[in-house]
């Protein structure tokens, strides 16, 4: 059981970290000073890269196995967002 609900808890907490910028948008444009262009720009962006990297991330995952671009991709991203 934990087998399956290992990789479900990272999928959601990954699937919550993509959902959450658009509520943080009014926050940082306040903050930042950043423009409505400014911010649809970025938001476009991480949605640009998010569906850029799905196709070679299921190549990978089809190479390699879930459970490794799963421990890589955690790993990754952890090191990413905690600067």
């Amino acid at each position: 059981m934990k087998y399956i609900a290992i990789p479900r808890t990272v999928y959601v907490l990954f699937y919550l970290s993509r959902m959450n910028f658009p509520a943080l948008i009014p926050a940082i444009i306040e903050k930042y000073g950043f423009t409505a262009t400014q911010m649809s720009i970025a938001a476009s962006s991480l949605f640009l890269a998010y569906t850029l990297f799905q196709r070679p991330s299921g190549f990978l995952r089809d190479g390699v196995g879930v459970r490794i671009v799963l421990t890589v991709g955690t790993l990754l991203i952890s090191a990413g967002t905690s600067s």
